[in-house]
């Protein structure tokens, strides 16, 4: 994450379900509210014990009502992939588009993004599943039509330009799920007083326009209520 006024790659995402893969350190988080990722992530990146297991539910749960055996079964399941994560990453590195976690019914699935198609299906074999009592599914979706590298590569010389537009702007990212550019921006003024959530969605989707026209790829503006700290 980048000081207040940069634009820095390692933003966070918006989604909180991405799975971020950034120069092999792979950082993964739950689809549960943005508060609670910190959390996930902890345990994803580092081998805990039952009692660390525990101590990351209760953090993530908090005091309100929560599905504990839930929690616990999508912690367990992150932990699992994160390193059939970092496998699939290295095999289909020069088509990798994104990947990112959906827990959906009480079972985690790993979907990995990939620039165009296969030239046979022998070469999707990799991606079975070669562990016994897996905690959950991989799916691999083909057609993307950039790589994050490429995008990554695509916006570079675009930086200057969307920070003089966006003179608050906190990061930017490449969205895992959709490929979209993402910019954080910084706009305290539509969180107070009388501004609503109508208001605020609205100043997003000009502002998404705008940085569209700017990065030339699809992208889209996420507003702070303040800058990072």
């Amino acid at each position: 994450m980048g000081a207040a006024g940069a634009v820095s790659p390692q933003a966070p995402s918006r989604t909180a379900r991405a799975v971020r893969a950034s120069a092999g350190a792979f950082a993964l988080a739950l689809m549960l509210p943005p508060a609670f990722a910190m959390g996930a992530v902890s345990h994803a990146n580092v081998a805990s014990s039952e009692r660390a297991l525990e101590q990351d539910v209760d953090a993530i749960a908090g005091d309100g009502p929560a599905d504990r055996a839930e929690i616990r079964r999508q912690l367990i399941a992150e932990s699992d992939l994160s390193s059939e994560l970092g496998r699939l990453r290295e095999a289909f590195d020069e088509r990798w588009a994104g990947a990112f976690v959906e827990h959906v019914d009480g079972k985690t699935t790993l979907v990995v993004r990939l620039k165009g198609y296969s030239r046979d299906a022998g070469e999707l074999q990799i991606a079975q599943p070669h562990q016994v009592d897996q905690t959950y599914e991989t799916r691999i979706v083909e057609g993307v039509e950039f790589t994050e590298a490429e995008i990554r590569e695509r916006i570079r010389p675009k930086l200057d330009a969307v920070k003089a537009a966006f003179p608050s702007v906190q990061g930017h990212y490449v969205d895992d799920a959709t490929s979209e550019v993402v910019v954080l921006v910084s706009r305290p003024e539509l969180f107070e007083g009388r501004s609503s959530a109508a208001a605020r969605a609205e100043a997003e989707r000009e502002l998404s326009l705008r940085l569209s026209q700017i990065v030339g790829l699809p992208a889209r503006v996420t507003l702070l209520p303040g800058p990072f700290r």
